[in-house]
């Protein structure tokens, strides 16, 4: 160890060789084996920089890859530890971020929501605008096969941008992902031109999605499908056609704001869409505002925006004061009875 630290400078000469002339896997095994040296004498920043450079390259199918996604794990969750203690909440809840999407991509989508949850719940109770981590969620519940869903979060994080100046890179993030979801729609129109909207702010920014390396990829493979699906000539004119707009249109685009302002068609006779009886399934199970967004990995205010259009819908009555009581209603094929105060503060 004291030889290592004596010998700081040429290692990192070694380590600079190996991510960008050597082969990855002994990239990946010389940044993992140098653990204890990035642990001990507390090199945790230059840890993850070499770490982060060794992952970026061509992923080997070999267990040295593993050992360096295990390394830089554990210094993310010391990190975050010593944010905590530290009280630096924006770190903390910058870490969280980061582990929630990294969990949730490299595993089951749902192993990165309890992370995401605590952070947006975190930026709930300071006030402080959680742009890229209410975007994160949409990425993995996209992942996870929940479009509706994915469509919500990314919406959501474009409405928060709203809260801060001139934000650029959440605006591109949420772009793609909506992009991303439209292609597995097969809206491939809608997918093509919010590819091209994200394409004019990457350029702007002077940056693009290559150093996020499985974003780059469902950017790729989106891309190759829906350009596959138009025909080359159909995907280019939309792909300009959203490349041509300003970041304002490009947002009212995503949003679907120059569309039709009909609420969504309901799946049944309940009045109500899919999301709206899932909600109301949890309202008959007792749950709160709060409990039901932390259910269905939401905001708050998007679940008391269900709430309200589930009341708007007809399920009330007269004189309540507010409250849904014992009102029968129907959920897909089954019944439940509602008692839940709307304004719930809890």
């Amino acid at each position: 160890m004291l030889r290592l630290r004596h010998e700081q400078a040429n290692l990192r000469v070694a380590l600079e060789w190996a991510v960008t002339a050597g082969p990855p896997e002994v990239a990946l095994r010389f940044a993992a084996d140098l653990e204890n040296h990035w642990f001990v004498r507390g090199f945790l920043s230059e840890g993850r920089h070499w770490l982060d450079r060794a992952l970026a390259m061509p992923a080997p199918k070999h267990w040295t890859r593993a050992k360096a996604l295990r390394v830089a794990a554990l210094i993310a969750e010391l990190a975050l530890s010593l944010f905590h203690d530290a009280g630096v909440r924006s770190g903390e809840m910058w870490t969280l971020c980061v582990l929630g999407l990294t969990r949730g991509l490299s595993g089951e989508p749902s192993s990165g929501y309890a992370d995401l949850i605590a952070c947006r719940d975190m930026g709930a109770a300071s006030g402080e605008v959680a742009l890229v981590r209410v975007w994160a969620l949409s990425v993995l519940r996209w992942r996870d096969g929940d479009s509706e869903g994915a469509t919500e979060a990314a919406k959501e994080s474009l409405e928060v941008r709203k809260l801060v100046e001139d934000e650029q890179f959440g605006v591109g993030l949420s772009l793609e992902s909506l992009a991303w979801i439209a292609g597995s729609e097969c809206r491939d129109q809608r997918s093509a031109q919010l590819l091209g909207a994200s394409q004019r702010m990457w350029r702007a920014m002077h940056t693009t999605l290559s150093s996020f390396r499985r974003l780059d990829d469902f950017h790729d493979e989106t891309l190759s499908t829906v350009r596959v699906r138009l025909g080359d000539r159909a995907f280019d004119v939309a792909w300009r056609r959203g490349s041509e707009l300003s970041t304002a249109e490009a947002v009212a685009l995503a949003l679907e704001r120059a569309e039709s302002t009909a609420p969504p068609a309901p799946a049944d006779d309940s009045g109500l869409t899919r999301r709206e009886r899932e909600v109301a399934g949890l309202i008959a199970e007792g749950l709160s505002n709060r409990e039901i967004a932390g259910r269905l990995v939401v905001a708050q205010r998007t679940a008391e925006g269900h709430v309200e259009n589930i009341l708007q819908a007809g399920f009330h009555l007269p004189g309540s004061g507010g409250r849904l009581a014992g009102r029968t209603i129907h959920v897909s094929y089954l019944t439940v009875r509602v008692s839940l105060r709307v304004q719930d503060q809890r």
